[in-house]
């Protein structure tokens, strides 16, 4: 197979290994799904590196690509068998039960709810994706290679480590968000969302401080005069990162009390501002610069929004 039948394969794979993972944690098995999650992401890398590290000749995007499409596969399959066994579905029924009349309705009405609030996720995603990718190509087009390699840098580094608040809290307490709202407990409800607000401004401002200094240490003993020259693209980038994983939590409420709209609003909001802001501040300073100040400024705007938003509907 050619490298771009294997990226086709890997788009599939990954995309139907995510709803797998959303599945999971909303069935409320958290284990599984980091687990899962771990083999989509870690373990095929390390496999690959000891491969390209013992056998050099193989080093080629075609064996990165197979073993990505292998993990993602496992992942998929495992994921399939984690819910089967959590439902206790039968397939044998579910072909048989096609040719009821009433279930035919009931799907029809499933699948045209589905698509509705698809619908909103797909245009948020889109929104989402262009303020964290349109900040590369616009230090590429209007900046410097220096510039574009820092910059992509800290934004892996940062956004990366603040990732890890995923599997170790939002998985967790945000299908209990959903479930307390279904159930009409507001008490409880509330009481996870002080937990779930207190655990994300602990832990992110615990990790943005390890990595403000752990951006010192590495550099204080393999200096880089490229990525040390942008320092302050890193601590702009280290608060957009915060403040974006503040947002998540209103988020979360917002999307267990079923506003998704709200969400959207927010997101393409935060997005058109983004990209106004990179257009005027790029008269007034450098491209790396404006462009990390646009996203502060995105960032803390979409968390603004979403806490205002939530307490609209709370």
């Amino acid at each position: 197979c050619s490298s771009d039948l294997w990226y086709f394969l890997i788009l599939i794979v990954e995309h139907q290994s995510q709803e797998m993972y959303r599945i999971i944690i909303a069935l409320k098995h958290q284990i599984s799904a980091s687990v899962l999650l771990f083999v989509r992401y870690g373990i095929w890398v390390w496999i690959v590196l000891w491969i390209f590290l013992t056998y050099p000749e193989s080093r080629s995007v075609k064996v990165l690509f197979q073993a990505w499409f292998i993990g993602g596969l496992f992942s998929l399959v495992a994921g399939i068998v984690v819910i089967k066994k959590s439902l206790g579905i039968n397939f044998n029924k579910i072909s048989n039960s096609n040719s009821n009349s009433n279930s035919n309705s009931n799907s029809k009405f499933n699948i045209i709810k589905g698509l509705k609030v698809s619908v909103v996720f797909f245009i948020a995603t889109v929104f989402l994706k262009i303020l964290f990718t349109s900040d590369k190509y616009i230090i590429d087009e209007l900046g410097s290679d220096a510039e574009l390699a820092a910059y992509v840098f800290y934004t892996a580094i940062v956004f990366g480590i603040m990732n890890l608040l995923d599997p170790a809290i939002f998985s967790f307490l945000y299908p209990e968000l959903v479930h307390h709202h279904k159930d009409s407990k507001r008490k409880l409800f509330e009481s996870t969302v002080k937990e779930l607000a207190t655990s994300t401004a602990i832990i992110s401002l615990v990790l943005g401080l390890l990595l403000v200094l752990g951006f010192h240490m590495y550099f204080l003993f393999r200096p880089n005069e490229i990525y040390q020259s942008y320092e302050a693209s890193f601590y702009t980038v280290v608060l957009a990162g915060l403040f974006f994983t503040w947002s998540m939590v209103p988020h979360f409420c917002i999307y267990a009390k079923g506003k998704d709209v709200y969400l959207l609003i927010a997101t393409v909001i935060s997005t058109v501002v983004f990209i106004l802001c990179v257009y005027f501040l790029n008269f007034f300073t450098s491209v790396i610069l404006s462009v990390s100040y646009s996203l502060l400024i995105a960032t803390i705007l979409i968390f603004i929004l979403k806490f205002l938003l939530y307490v609209k509907i709370k």
